[in-house]
């Protein structure tokens, strides 16, 4: 379908289309602030930029409380 994002308490929040048919693979955020998706498609690189911005695997982060 493509890149699922969803919320904290596991909802489908959006679905950002693939951008060509085919397996969708190595998805990162990227670029100074990572508000950049990167993602890869039949050897071809993809990306799209995006409203929120991703955090580095190494920062740690405290998620807010999940709305119920």
């Amino acid at each position: 379908m493509g890149i699922q994002v969803c919320e904290q308490n596991g909802r489908c929040a959006q679905i950002l289309s693939k951008p060509e048919h085919g397996t969708l693979g190595n998805i990162a955020f990227a670029g100074k602030d990572l508000n950049w998706i990167y993602s890869s498609v039949g050897g071809k690189l993809f990306r799209r930029e995006a409203k929120q911005h991703g955090v580095a695997p190494w920062s740690p982060v405290k998620p807010p409380k999940p709305p119920l």
